[in-house]
This record gives C-alpha cells, sequence and structure tokens, in this order.
C-alpha cells in the first residue's frame, strides 16, 4: 500500500509538471510576448505574425509524423527555412516531446487509477503539491545561479549527440535565443507553482469543511 501511495504521489507531481509545461508550449501569447522582449524582428526579420505562425508550425510539427517544412503566410513551403543540422536537431527534439507527451497521458491514467483505488485522496494531491514546490523552487534556484550551465547540462542529458550546437546566425538561434528558454522555464515554474498552491489552498479548504460537517453530525 505504500508503494501505491508513493506511485501515486509522484504520478500526479510529474502529470501537473509535464501539463503545465504543454500548457505553456501551445501558449501562443508567450511567444508573442517574447517576440516583443527578446526583439525578435531586429535577429530574424520576421514580423510578429509571421513568428507567431512559424513557431506554432515548429511546435505542432512535434507531435506530427510528417517531415518539417514551413509555409509563409499564404501557405506555399518556403525552402531551405532550416540548414540540415536544425532539422536534425528538431527531429531529436520530436522524439523527447512525443515521449513526454506519452509519458503524461500514461502518468495520468496511473493517477485516475490509484486515485480512484487509494483512500487518502487528499494526502496523495497534498504531498504531490508539495512536491511539485520543491521542483519549482530546483528549477528557480537552477536559473538564478547559473542558467547557462543548466541550460547546457539540460541538452547533454537530452540529447546524445552534439546536433543542438546551433551557429550564432542559426534561423532557430535567432528565433529562440538563450534568454527565450530562460523566461520559458521561468513561466513553466510559475504554472506550476500556482497549480500546486491551488491544489494545497482547496486541500486545506476542504478539510476544513468536511471537519465542520463531522462536527456538527456529533452535536
Amino acid at each position: 500500500m505504500k508503494f501505491l501511495k508513493l506511485a501515486g504521489i509522484v504520478s500526479i507531481a510529474i502529470v501537473i509538471i509535464l501539463g503545465s509545461f504543454f500548457s505553456l508550449l501551445f501558449n501562443r501569447y508567450f511567444y508573442s510576448y517574447e517576440f516583443e522582449k527578446q526583439n525578435i524582428a531586429l535577429f530574424s526579420g520576421f514580423s510578429n505574425s509571421q513568428y507567431s505562425s512559424y513557431a506554432g508550425q515548429i511546435v505542432h510539427n512535434f507531435f506530427s509524423e510528417k517531415p518539417l517544412y514551413i509555409t509563409d503566410m499564404e501557405g506555399n513551403t518556403i525552402e531551405g527555412f532550416f540548414s540540415q543540422r536544425e532539422i536534425t536537431h528538431m527531429y531529436d527534439v520530436k522524439n523527447v516531446m512525443q515521449m513526454a507527451l506519452f509519458i503524461l497521458f500514461a502518468l495520468f491514467i496511473v493517477s485516475f487509477i490509484l486515485i480512484l483505488l487509494l483512500r487518502d485522496r487528499r494526502v496523495l494531491f497534498q504531498r504531490a503539491a508539495v512536491g511539485t514546490l520543491i521542483f519549482v523552487l530546483f528549477i528557480s534556484t537552477a536559473i538564478v545561479v547559473n542558467f547557462d550551465f543548466t541550460f547546457t547540462l539540460f541538452h547533454k542529458i537530452l540529447f546524445r549527440n552534439d546536433f543542438w550546437l546551433l551557429p550564432e546566425n542559426a534561423v532557430l538561434i535567432r528565433m529562440f535565443p538563450v534568454s527565450f528558454f530562460a523566461d520559458f522555464a521561468l513561466f513553466w515554474g510559475a504554472i506550476v507553482a500556482v497549480v500546486s498552491a491551488s491544489i494545497i489552498f482547496l486541500n486545506i479548504w476542504f478539510g476544513r469543511i468536511f471537519r465542520n460537517k463531522t462536527h456538527l453530525l456529533f452535536l
């Protein structure tokens, strides 16, 4: 039973973390915000609408079996948009993204089953939320202390080649500078923190309501 509780806590925590990640990944307003903040127009030559379109195509290709290609605003394929090295790296990223999505769905099902089986549901959510807050603290500390080191380590762990080392004039670098990923990590952490804090608050609130009702029953 203790193993099932631990599995439930870990599963719920990972669902919160990955769910928050994908909610930000598909958020087009985040890309528009970063376009202005990072002054991407200066480095890429793209307009805001072009950037949003191209970024959206890249993200959606992660979950498609089609090869990566970019179309312009009229729907015509832009030849040579990415170099072969960039395309190879994006293929590696696609594999990571698809694996992460599979883990999210698999653990969502596991979490749902364990929530039905176990009685201490509030304890599961409470401990999972606390665990995700610790994750946020860890990520925030890594970003503040040395984001460049964390960013490099992250790539070395996920990728078994050096295709992620792109030249400064690469389209991907001009579209998504390192500071873009620093912001992504901070926003991701903020979403996780809000979700986790909400779970803890609701858990405490429902716990008080339950205790009050129980107390009234014995009056």
